[in-house]
């Protein structure tokens, strides 16, 4: 087209300006054409480069589950069977489809073809342990650990055919060397942690421990959660002494674990009580932030009846949960000794404002149900709501026998004396022995006008506690000699 010589006539003249006058020369064509066959191993790599592309197309087209895929690599890997990402896929799509003798074949052979190659080696540890070849795969693992003892996954394979053998021992000694060796050592600690909690789930608690503990041993910031973790295990295997020594350890770490201090304290107030109280005292001044250590103290003060102190406990609890904007949430459990303490403290309507709160979270708690209906019938307060409150909770658990006795207890309050007998005497058959409710029984035989059975039932009450000054005082005025009631006896009705 002209426009195309036009545009092409200035580069030509300048071209033929730079030749000279002379006439325009060009090269001759050798003599010899130019030699573009490939040998031996040009033909191989081109040959496998076409078979790796044929196979990569079907594997996009058809998916590795295609046999026509698996064909194509398997012609890819036989081309050039020296090359680890030919072969090494070749047996990926083979172990895919389930056929891990074919998978395994190959892996042999490109570990022929290339002996140093630590991922096949690790690929063929695989495949032998997946035909239970068990001690091949183990032999193929420390090949790979000796061609590249920087990588954690072989000591992983070879650590879990270990296991797999129930040679704990020796899976432990192979975490250890990889993790001495392995400068990343989080995959490594994974494992050891992974396995150390199969073994617990399976009530292995010694072998798990020792598992954990080569996980410990290189990652320190684990022991004051594992010394918890480790109590646990021994608690629930009955071995408490164990148990108190990894709490013992877990309270000198720092930080300071809340989980420590609190059940090393759950374990010395069954003994005591003193000595809990003291723990949870240091847990206080290591973490005066964490609401847990103070409801532990304040549920341990009102066990131990300093019920003013307990509820200030409580109290600072309830103001650190408030803080923490919703992330932490008091459970039924603190109303219901929070409200304990305030009853036993004299606070009754600071009391029952806690346990209505309590109710309003959690509706469906008898036991602050049962608690808050018999502390307002004791006073006399609030006797319908009492009587709404006892039904409900009995609903929930209907042969509760303290929960019986509340409800005579409102019958007794609202003068229906004949349904408070009826209700407090099937309690003392439900609970036998049980002061209180005797003392209620008696109670209910006096303002029915029977004397005598009341004098029996308070006499049995005051065998059972001689503490109860109440019915002390309601036999004197019956003219009976209390200090003749044999103590502690359990008398017939």
């Amino acid at each position: 087209m002209p426009g195309t010589l036009l545009r092409a006539a200035p580069a030509l003249c300048l071209a033929l300006a730079c030749a000279g006058c002379g006439t325009f020369r060009y090269a001759a064509p050798p003599a010899q054409p130019p030699e573009f066959a490939l040998d031996a191993e040009g033909l191989r790599l081109a040959r496998a480069l076409a078979e790796y592309g044929d196979a990569l197309l079907s594997e996009n087209e058809s998916g590795w589950d295609d046999p026509a895929t698996a064909e194509w690599w398997d012609r890819a890997a036989a081309s050039d069977p020296g090359r680890p990402r030919l072969y090494l896929r070749a047996a990926a799509v083979h172990f895919q489809r389930g056929e891990t003798d074919k998978a395994r074949a190959i892996l042999e052979r490109g570990r022929d073809a290339n002996p140093r190659h630590a991922e096949t080696r690790l690929a063929l540890a695989l495949a032998c342990e997946a035909a239970n070849a068990l001690d091949r795969a183990a032999a193929e693992c420390r090949a790979a650990i000796r061609l590249k003892p920087e990588a954690p996954t072989p000591y992983i394979r070879l650590a879990g055919i270990h296991f797999r053998r129930n040679e704990y021992r020796a899976a432990c000694r192979v975490l250890e060397a990889g993790l001495k060796r392995v400068e990343n050592k989080t995959m490594l600690t994974a494992a050891c942690v992974s396995h150390g909690a199969r073994l617990a789930s399976a009530g292995q608690t010694d072998r798990a421990v020792r598992c954990f503990d080569v996980a410990l041993r290189h990652d320190p910031s684990l022991k004051p959660d594992f010394h918890v973790f480790y109590a646990d295990l021994y608690r629930e295997k009955g071995d408490t002494q164990r148990a108190r020594r990894y709490l013992r350890k877990a309270v000198r770490l720092r930080p300071p674990q809340p989980e420590a201090f609190l059940r090393l304290a759950d374990y010395y107030s069954t003994e005591n009580l003193a000595k809990a109280l003291a723990l949870l005292r240091r847990a206080q001044d290591l973490i005066p932030a964490d609401p847990r250590v103070h409801f532990a103290v304040a549920f341990m003060l009102t066990a131990d009846e300093r019920f003013e102190a307990a509820v200030t406990n409580f109290r600072r609890a309830e103001e650190l949960i408030a803080g923490t904007d919703g992330a932490m949430r008091m459970n039924d459990r603190f109303y219901l000794y929070y409200g304990a303490a305030l009853e036993r403290s004299g606070r009754i309507n600071e009391a029952a404002q806690v346990f209505e709160d309590g109710l309003a979270r959690f509706p469906d708690c008898h036991e602050i149900l049962n608690y808050l209906a018999y502390m307002w019938a004791d006073a006399g307060l609030e006797l319908e709501k009492s009587m709404a409150h006892v039904i409900r909770a009995l609903k929930l658990e209907p042969d509760n026998g303290a929960y019986v006795d509340t409800l005579g207890w409102v019958h007794y309050r609202l003068k229906e004396y004949p349904d408070a007998l009826r209700e407090i005497t099937r309690a003392s058959q439900l609970i036998k022995d049980d002061p209180t409710i005797i003392e209620h029984l008696g109670d209910v035989y006096a303002a029915l006008g029977q004397t005598a059975r009341a004098i029996a039932e308070w006499r049995r009450s005051l065998a059972l506690d001689s503490s109860n000054a109440n019915v002390a005082a309601k036999l004197r005025e019956q003219n009976v000699d209390v200090e003749s009631i044999p103590r502690g006896a359990k008398t017939s009705p």
